[in-house]
């Protein structure tokens, strides 16, 4: 006997690495001990009608079959009865999975245990009786059964398993026994034809997604034992109507119970410390929700798109509201906001489209971005003291807005703040803002008048679009701060017939900055634009330049077709960019002549001040009715081709052999000679002026007026040495070519 008993074990050991030990009457078995054996897989899919026996006989021993073994019956596509024996206690890890033609199965009482997914894809599987002395139902066990319509659970189970349930589309009620004390995660998630669950007194938690997306169930009552409702656990029970949350519950978590588009009213009870991130978010048939006095944090999009949500009353130990809270709550007309909250959040009542007011308590130092924007039926609004910053387009799109009080406690306002405010028709801007962001005031198109405080700048896009506008008052107290003016700043402002600057300092204007701002020349003048004046740029008539304007950038008057005058008075301009010059005409305290375009096409006479030092390449290049200009002596440098195409440059009677002068500068030679003189007199040779003179091999220069020979002048000329006179001070990059010797 002990002999046998040796070779059997011997045959066991050998067998490990075999998916199967033996198989009898089409079954296949692995040994578990010396009595024991489980059904295993073997060399081909079951099919049929399968009956598992309680013992079989091998090689004359006969074993007990106690245990359907892991994956066992797995793409049993051919099964459709399986019968199993009394003598099994376990079912084994995806034992039937994906059976999907299985129809009916008993499970005996001798099971204590079903694997995991033991019958996950069995979609034919309409009932099954579970047995009495089962423990537990693993993760995963019945998901995917499809037609599974309903199922007992016993009362001696006490854990149902993650997803155990999932997508069992046919089931439509589930009692669960009194032994359970947890319900898994996605333990019922997608059970579309699910109408009531009996939760008893013995389950302490619901885990994450378990009753996620059963669209079916209509109402829900959570009993007190329960203390932990995890993310996600009913969202998505678009037919809940109605839920009760018991006291034991701390924390209502995340998405809890979003887009439970048919639940009506919520009670939150007092014993909720906190309702997480999009809790109630997308309910859109809720109407009222009584918040529990313990809450302390409401966190991001907790009620927010909550469309039906008329009234909110937030308790007094709420400290901290998130982000987007009620966000999209289009029916809310009222909220109470306790004296606990310091700040109002990011987009906490953007598109709130019914909120007519609200009192933001003394509290609240900051109200963040977007805030309030689209709440398009607000009418007025007052910032309390306390708060030090407006975040941005806090109040973007607040169309029905006409007043609101800005306190002195706030120094900073950001971009676009009161962007699409198109009822708002006066603002005034405490002293006490340091900053205000572009676009603040963008297509406020009944805002009339502004008054801005001595500290900002009129940032990008600020008026764009305020087509009401008429005035701007802006009094500056520090004489020496510049005043910024945006690009686009005052776009669109066709009724704009005043801007104040009191003290104007401003030392530059930047591109589409020239535009806005007229000046008499006396620092403490107070500026004031012609009522014909269009400051978006297309119809400036007059424009006055400050005395305290240094620089002119490039670009600056570009596009102004109809300004027919400019004057600087005792104007200090030092330099002129490229195109910037060709549109400046300057006449000492004399106005430009009435039929002068500026953009460049119409300049007919240029007298450039005795102040510029360099004209740039091309700066005058295309002005072909530019026919007089005066060059003072205090120009050091012309860059290249700074008059080509003018009407100086293209009258052939202005060239004297082929060589172009304008007062006492060469400008330009197009001659093909081998020798030439310069005529005597002249003080400087323009940059590049013989670089198409390749033939050119000897120059007679002045004796004693010639101070600059420009870049490039001679490059490219036949010169194997020149001699320059001793008044020469200036010699340009590469005005030689490099074999020339220059003496």
């Amino acid at each position: 006997m002990k002999k046998i008993l040796i070779l059997i074990f011997a045959l066991m050991a050998t067998n490990t690495l075999r998916a199967w030990d033996f198989t009898v009457g089409g079954i296949f078995y692995n040994y578990l001990d010396t009595k024991h054996v489980e059904v295993t897989y073997g060399l081909f899919d079951y099919a049929g009608q399968i009956r598992i026996p309680s013992t079989v006989t091998y090689n004359s021993y006969t074993y007990e079959v106690v245990q359907i073994g892991n994956s066992a019956f797995q793409n049993g596509s051919g099964i459709v009865s399986i019968t199993i024996p009394n003598s099994i206690t376990t079912i084994g890890v995806k034992a039937f999975c994906a059976c999907d033609k299985l129809l009916s199965i008993t499970i005996p009482n001798s099971v204590t245990s079903i694997g995991w997914g033991a019958f996950l894809g069995c979609s034919s599987l309409t009932s099954i009786s579970l047995p009495n002395r089962m423990m537990s139902i693993g993760d995963r066990a019945f998901e995917d059964c499809l037609s599974l319509a309903s199922i007992t659970i016993p009362n001696s189970v006490t854990y149902i398993g993650e997803s155990a349930f999932e997508d069992c589309s046919s089931l439509t009620s589930i009692t669960i026994p009194n032994g359970v004390t947890s319900i898994g995660e996605s333990a019922f998630e997608d059970c579309s034809s699910l109408i009531s669950v009996t939760i008893p007194n013995s389950v302490t938690s619901i885990g994450n997604c378990a009753f996620l997306s059963c669209t079916s169930l209509t109402s829900l009552t959570i009993p007190n034992s329960v203390t932990t409702i995890e993310e996600r656990a009913f969202a998505g029970c678009s037919s809940l109507t109605s839920i009760t949350i018991p006291n034991s519950i701390i924390r209502i978590e995340h998405d809890v119970f979003s887009y439970c588009t048919s639940l009506t009213s919520v009670t939150i009870p007092n014993s909720v410390i906190s309702i997480g991130k999009e809790a109630f978010n997308g309910c859109s048939s809720l109407t009222s929700v009584i918040i529990g006095t313990g809450v302390t944090k409401i966190e991001d999009k907790a009620f927010s798109s909550c469309s039906s949500l008329a009234s909110v009353t937030i308790p007094e130990n709420v400290t901290s509201i998130g982000v987007n809270v009620f966000e999209d709550c289009s029916g809310l007309t009222s909220i109470i906001i306790p004296n606990s909250v310091t700040s109002i959040g990011q987009g906490m009542f953007a598109g709130c489209s019914s909120l007519t007011s609200i009192a933001i308590p003394n509290s609240v130092t900051s109200i963040g971005w977007e805030a309030f924007a689209k709440c398009s039926s607000l009418t007025s609004i007052t910032i309390p003291n306390g708060v030090t910053s407006i975040g941005w387009r806090a109040f973007q799109s607040c169309s029905s807005l006409t007043s609101i009080t800005i306190p002195n406690s706030v120094t900073r306002i950001e971009h676009g703040v009161f962007s699409y405010c198109t009822s708002l028709t006066s603002v005034t801007i405490p002293n006490s803002v340091t900053y205000i962001g572009g676009s603040m005031f963008y297509s406020c198109s009944s805002l009339t008048s502004v008054t801005f405080p001595n500290s900002v700048d009129i940032e990008s896009d600020m008026f764009s679009g305020c087509s009401s506008l008429a005035s701007i008052i802006i009094s500056i107290s520090n004489p020496s701060r510049n005043i910024w003016v945006g690009d686009r700043a005052l776009r669109g402002c066709s009724r704009l017939k005043s801007i104040y600057l009191s003290v104007n300092s401003a030392k530059e204007f930047c591109q589409s900055s020239v535009k806005v701002i007229k000046g008499y020349g006396y620092e403490n003048d107070i500026d004031h634009l012609p009522i014909k004046l269009m400051i978006a740029g297309e119809i400036i008539t007059d424009l006055v330049i400050p005395c305290t304007l240094r620089t002119i950038n490039e670009n600056c008057f570009n596009n102004i077709t109809g300004l027919t005058s400019i004057t600087l008075s005792a104007n200090n301009v030092e330099e002129c960019c490229q195109s910037s010059v060709n549109q400046l005409l300057y006449s000492y305290n004399v106005n430009l002549p009435r039929t002068l375009m500026i953009a460049g096409e119409k300049v007919t006479k240029l007298v450039i001040p005795n102040t510029v030092k360099s004209i740039y390449k091309e700066a005058f290049k295309g002005c072909a009715m530019l026919n007089s200009v005066t060059i003072p002596n205090s120009v050091q440098s012309i860059g290249e081709d700074a008059f080509k195409n003018t009407g100086i440059y293209n009258n052939k009677s202005n060239w004297v052999e082929d060589v172009l002068y304008i007062d006492n500068c060469l400008i330009k030679s197009l001659n093909s000679s081998k020798k030439y003189a310069i005529i005597d007199g002249t003080r400087l040779i323009a940059d590049a002026a013989f670089n198409s003179c390749t033939q050119l091999k000897s120059v007679k220069f002045p004796k004693s007026s010639l101070t600059t020979i420009g870049a490039n002048a001679f490059n490219r000329c036949s010169f194997n040495s020149i001699k320059l006179p001793k008044s020469v001070t200036h010699i340009g990059n590469d005005a030689f070519s490099k074999y020339t010797k220059v003496k």
